[in-house]
């Protein structure tokens, strides 16, 4: 399962990317569940429309409660709560990319940024979303390609910031 994940080299951990970026949706009229959980490792990415699952797979459960895998993303911590309260999904060893870059780069500011801003600053990339993708029904049976390209794109943009900042190619 580790194959093509990132191992540090003085560490028995592996970096995996987890952005759930707020995408939540109405279910039962009041309440906002998690819709999708983004994975990412090297260039492969998987998008699982948690919400439509009947069962969560076992081994998705075993994945993200493995203490070998480290699973990075902007706000994860938020994240990995609303995961928890939503499915009953516990995350190990979560590090948002915030606080990372921050001390990293030697930088409070970056702190409190956001994807784009973390990908203009790392990875010298501009990266855009759509207010109308952001805003769109991940709740949907059958996400739309530009949806399924956004998801991949903030999953993949995760997980190279984390490579990289792990591995000090700043």
């Amino acid at each position: 399962m580790a194959t093509g994940i990132y191992q540090n080299d003085d560490e028995e951990t592996y970096t995996v990317t987890f952005p759930a970026d707020d995408i939540l949706t109405t279910r039962g009229g009041d309440a906002n569940f998690t819709a999708l959980v983004q994975l990412c490792v090297d260039q492969r990415c998987l998008i699982f429309q948690i919400i439509h699952a009947d069962v969560i797979p076992d081994e998705l459960s075993e994945f993200l409660s493995d203490e070998r895998f480290r699973f990075v993303g902007v706000g994860i911590d938020a994240d990995v709560a609303k995961l928890e309260e939503d499915y009953e999904l516990t995350v190990a060893n979560p590090v948002d990319l915030r606080v990372l870059a921050s001390e990293k780069m030697d930088r409070p500011e970056l702190s409190t940024a956001g994807l784009a801003t973390l990908v203009k600053e790392i990875m010298g990339l501009r990266m855009s979303k759509p207010r109308h993708i952001r805003a769109s029904e991940w709740d949907r049976e059958r996400l739309t390609l530009h949806q399924i390209k956004c998801a991949c794109a903030d999953a993949f943009a995760s997980f190279e910031i984390g490579r990289r900042l792990f591995y000090d190619e700043i």
